[in-house]
């Protein structure tokens, strides 16, 4: 097996593979194959004619399937728990995630058009702060339109 593997980056044989993107390393007797362009290994292991047994060190069984699985541990209880409770919160929060796009806009359009007229005083009277005022108006009508939309109205 280890004249098979060797440490460091290959060519991964699972697909054309112009520069090294299978990164092997063995820790503590096993053998870690990752590819950088998302070869599963399975396919790196036919490819190769090996099994997923000739990962392992010599002698090493492979855990017993039928055994109970472990309790969890209070630290993987509290992570499961946290899991659950943040899909719920992505659940809401894409209920509502059209309304904050929408008022999000227009709370840009409102800032937008601040910033016109800030430069429509510094600007003076001028063609350009007239065409400036004109913009910052309607950008204060889309952002009133928008926001009687969201109103129901």
């Amino acid at each position: 097996m280890a004249r098979v593997l060797s440490e460091g980056m290959h060519r991964c044989p699972a697909h054309p593979d112009r520069s090294a993107s299978l990164h092997i390393t063995n820790v503590n007797g096993f053998w870690l194959l990752h590819c950088f362009s998302l070869c599963p290994t399975e396919a790196i292991l036919r490819a190769w004619g090996l099994t997923w047994a000739d990962l392992r060190p010599p002698g090493e069984r492979s855990p017993d399937r039928r055994s109970s699985p472990r309790p969890k541990s209070e630290a993987h209880m509290a992570w499961d728990d946290v899991m659950a409770r943040e899909r719920r919160m992505t659940v809401r929060r894409a209920a509502w995630l059209h309304e904050w796009q929408a008022s999000d806009t227009v709370r840009h359009l409102r800032e937008l058009a601040d910033l016109a007229r800030g430069w429509v005083t510094r600007l003076g009277d001028t063609p350009g702060s007239w065409a400036l005022a004109d913009y910052a108006a309607r950008l204060e009508r889309h952002a009133g339109l928008l926001e009687s939309a969201l109103d129901g109205e």
